[in-house]
């Protein structure tokens, strides 16, 4: 996926809301969330945890840096600003570890070593399996290369198997049609 954003092929992203609610009250607009950055569920308001229109967001990728810095530990390294920046390496582009550390968890890539970032264009909420031609497109999952990781040559087939894998085990399957946050943004530049 990384990829795909990087070839600009990739310019939207859906992300289970939580929680979850039986019906949506009012309209969710673009116009609305940005000025508001909320939609109505009931009596309570759900704030859209992502961002609003207008937002730069980081993706967080698997890494590794030179030997080096590899085993570092101090807070600084881990997270804020590095006086002299280690040389980052990412496995999304093929590369090899050989004469840097391990590989790390994208889960812990402080800011400092992103290289991807994206600006929030809309933000709305829709179920799951709403999900249009057009959206597929933009989510890069209308079959061809997307899929061709999958079993199925289909795009629809492929992005639910593709959501099972990563979402049926926190309860948000495929056939239960929870609602998403649907983003989409363009890439905004490099940060290393």
């Amino acid at each position: 996926m990384v990829q795909a954003i990087l070839k600009g092929r990739k310019t939207q992203t859906r992300r289970v809301v939580r929680p979850q609610f039986k019906r949506l009250h009012g309209t969710c607009t673009d116009g609305s969330l940005e000025t508001e950055r909320l939609f109505r569920r009931g009596d309570q308001r759900i704030h859209c945890p992502y961002g609003i229109i207008g937002d730069t967001l980081w993706v967080r990728e698997t890494w590794a840096v030179n030997r080096k810095w590899n085993n570092r530990h101090c807070p600084a390294f881990v997270l804020g600003p590095v006086p002299s920046r280690p040389k980052v390496v990412f496995a999304a582009d093929g590369d090899k570890p050989t004469a840097y550390g391990r590989w790390r968890p994208s889960i812990y890539m402080p800011r400092w070593a992103c290289r991807l970032f994206l600006t929030l264009k809309a933000v709305r909420v829709e179920c799951l399996q709403d999900i249009d031609r057009k959206d597929k497109y933009d989510q890069h999952i209308d079959g061809g290369a997307w899929a061709e990781g999958f079993r199925c040559p289909n795009g629809t087939a492929a992005f639910m198997e593709h959501w099972e894998k990563l979402n049926a085990k926190r309860g948000y399957s495929w056939a239960s049609n929870p609602w998403v946050w649907v983003l989409t943004f363009e890439v905004k530049g490099g940060g290393k």
